[in-house]
């Protein structure tokens, strides 16, 4: 699921900045006008039931949004690499963390040798 959320920069340091309870991405006023976009790369989520996620169904609850902020890292991640290789695959391997060759060796190998096959 793509995560809804407002960019600001282009800058080599990325931020996810969070809006509070009951408001939304588009609640920041003036003080966007003062980001550095040359030096930041800011991404402004909307939780689910505010603002451009008005209508995502969920539980509203301080896990989900944190669900979610990891979800639109991800998909951040993801479409930054794309851009820098845009040859590359990017598998997620369920149960991985920071070190799949041992947290998931098997899922780890699997998906490299058949990288290398290619």
């Amino acid at each position: 699921m793509a995560i809804a959320h407002r960019r600001i920069g282009t800058g080599p340091v990325r931020a996810i900045v969070l809006h509070d309870w009951f408001g939304t991405s588009a609640h920041w006023g003036s003080a966007l006008e003062y980001l550095d976009p040359e030096g930041f790369s800011y991404a402004f989520p909307d939780y689910r039931g505010y603002g451009d996620r008005k209508d995502v169904p969920g539980r509203w609850t301080v896990p989900e949004i944190a669900d979610d902020v990891l979800a639109l890292t991800a998909e951040l991640v993801r479409s930054t690499w794309q851009a820098w290789y845009p040859d590359c695959r990017v598998h997620t391997l369920p149960g991985s963390g920071h070190y799949p060759p041992h947290e998931t060796p098997v899922a780890f190998v699997t998906e490299a040798e058949a990288f290398l096959r290619t």
